[in-house]
C-alpha cells in the first residue's frame, strides 16, 4: 500500500479492448450471435483479439446444434484450428454436423423452451471440476431462500471472484425467474455421481431452484453484470481451473480486472450448473433470425409500436418444451437475410444487444411459486417477439425501465426536480 499519510493517487479509468464476432446462419445471412473477443493473440507477428473456439462451439451447441464452424458462407470453409485455439476473425458461419440434410436449423433464443442436455452430451471440460474427492455437501437446515442466502454468504464469507468480504449477494446459476423450468427438468438429477436427490431442507418454502450446489456468492456489481448477462464462470482448458469469462461485445470497465480471473469455487457447485448458467447467457443475447419468406422492414423508432411490430421469433426451435417443429427442406437464401443484416449490424456494430423481453428481465427475480406447486409436467411457452429498438436501454436495468414507464403513464416515483430537468 501506498504512503498511508498522504492521499493515494485515484484510480485510473478503466478499459476494455474488445472486437466482436458474429457467427452467421447459413440460409437465413443473418448473424444469431453476437459475442466479443478479448484475448491477445500474436499471428504472423501482428497482434490480434480472439475468442476460444471451444466456446464458440459450445454456444452454438446450445442454441443450435453439434456442428462446426466455417470461415466461408459455404460448410467447405470449415475451420481448422483445434478446439483450445482462438478465433480472431470478425465473421464465421455455423453448419450442423450432419450438414445439408438441416442447412436451415432453428435457432434456439428462449430458455424456458430449451430441453436440456443430458449429462453424457455435455462437453466434459464443463465437468472436470465435478472431482470424486470432492467433500459432499450436507443440505442445509433452511429451507427458503433468504434464509439459505444469510447461511452461504456467512459460510463462503468472501465473493468467488473478487474476494470481497461486504455486499454479498448468494446467485442462482440457473436463475430463480427459471424455477418452475428447474423443477419440471430435474435439473438436480444431472449432478454428478448420480445424486437423484434435493439438497434443500424440506419445507413449505423449499423449492428445487434453491439447492445449494448451484448457488453462487458474489459480490453485488459482479452478481448484477453477470445478469446481464456479460460473463459466466468458464473451464479454462487445458488448465483445470474456473474463470470469471466475459464475452459481451460491449466494452465493460470490470472486464480489466476480471476477465480470465481465476474463480474460487466452493466444494459444492456442480459443473452442470455452471454449464446450465452458460447455456441460459447463451440463449439470452442469441438474435433473432427473419423468415426466409417475409421481408423485415426497417422502421423509425418513432414510428414503432412493440403491438403491431413484425414477429421476429424463428419459425421453429432446435428444442422446445412441447416439441420440436424442423423444416421441412432447405430454403434457398433469399434477400431477407441481408436486409435484416442492413438493419441491425449498425446496432452490433455500436455495442448494442438486440435482445428479447426476457433478456431484461431480473434474471435471479423471485419467484414466489413454491416446490410443492411445481408444475408435474413441462408446459409450452410462448416465445416473446424481440423489440429491435430495446437496445436503447441496454445501460438500464429492469427497475429504472419500469420507473421510466411508469413515468410515461403519468406516474412520478422520482423527485419533481428530475422532471423539471427533463
Amino acid at each position: 500500500m501506498a504512503d498511508s499519510h498522504g492521499p493515494r493517487p485515484p484510480l485510473e479509468p478503466r478499459t476494455d479492448h474488445v472486437e466482436p464476432i458474429y457467427i452467421y446462419h447459413p440460409v437465413r445471412k443473418g448473424p444469431f450471435l453476437s459475442l466479443g473477443r478479448r484475448q491477445k493473440v500474436f499471428e504472423s507477428g501482428e497482434e490480434r483479439l480472439g475468442i476460444r473456439h471451444w466456446f464458440i462451439l459450445d454456444a452454438c451447441l446450445v442454441v443450435a446444434g453439434k456442428g462446426f464452424l466455417s470461415s466461408t458462407p459455404e460448410s467447405t470453409g470449415r475451420v481448422d484450428l483445434d478446439e483450445n485455439g482462438f478465433l480472431t476473425a470478425r465473421r464465421y458461419w455455423f453448419f450442423l454436423s450432419d450438414g445439408a440434410a438441416h442447412l436451415d436449423y432453428p435457432v434456439c433464443n428462449n430458455f424456458l423452451e430449451w430441453t436440456p442436455l443430458a449429462r453424457q452430451e455435455v462437453p466434459p471440460r464443463w465437468l472436470a471440476i465435478d472431482e470424486p474427492d470432492r467433500p459432499t455437501t450436507n443440505p442445509p437446515l433452511e429451507s427458503s431462500f433468504s434464509d439459505i442466502s444469510l447461511v452461504l454468504r456467512y459460510t463462503d464469507g468472501y465473493c468467488a471472484i473478487s474476494g470481497l468480504n461486504e455486499e454479498l449477494r448468494a446467485c442462482h446459476l440457473v436463475p430463480q425467474a427459471c424455477a418452475d423450468w428447474y423443477a419440471c427438468h430435474g435439473i438436480y438429477k444431472r449432478f454428478a455421481y448420480g445424486e437423484d436427490y434435493l439438497n434443500i431442507a424440506p419445507g413449505p418454502d423449499a423449492r428445487p431452484v434453491d439447492d445449494v450446489r448451484q448457488i453462487l456468492t458474489l459480490e453485488s456489481g459482479l452478481h448484477e453484470c453477470m445478469d446481464r448477462p456479460s460473463f459466466v464462470i468458464a473451464p479454462s482448458p487445458p488448465s483445470d481451473k474456473y474463470v470469471c469469462y466475459f464475452f459481451t461485445k460491449r466494452p465493460i470497465g470490470l472486464a480489466e480486472d476480471y476477465h480470465m480471473r481465476t474463480a474460487k469455487i466452493p466444494s459444492r457447485i456442480q459443473g452442470y450448473a455452471l454449464f446450465a448458467r452458460f447455456a441460459w447467457a447463451m440463449i439470452q443475447v442469441a438474435l433473432s433470425l427473419p423468415s426466409c419468406e417475409t421481408p423485415v422492414k426497417r422502421r423509425n423508432v418513432e414510428d414503432y409500436d412493440a403491438e403491431d411490430g413484425p414477429d421476429w421469433s424463428p419459425t421453429s426451435k432446435r428444442r422446445t418444451i412441447g416439441g420440436t417443429h424442423a423444416s421441412d427442406g432447405v430454403a434457398e437464401p433469399s434477400s431477407t437475410g441481408d436486409s435484416w443484416v442492413e438493419a441491425n449490424i449498425e446496432n452490433l456494430d455500436a455495442g448494442f444487444d438486440v435482445q428479447t423481453e426476457s433478456g431484461h428481465s431480473d434474471a435471479n427475480h423471485h419467484n414466489d411459486d413454491s416446490f410443492s406447486n411445481s408444475h408435474d409436467e413441462c408446459s409450452e411457452h410462448d416465445s416473446p417477439s424481440v423489440n429491435p429498438f430495446r437496445e436503447r436501454e441496454w445501460k438500464m436495468t429492469p427497475s429504472q425501465i419500469q420507473r421510466f414507464k411508469d413515468a410515461k403513464k403519468g406516474l412520478r416515483p422520482f423527485s419533481s426536480f428530475v422532471y423539471d430537468a427533463l
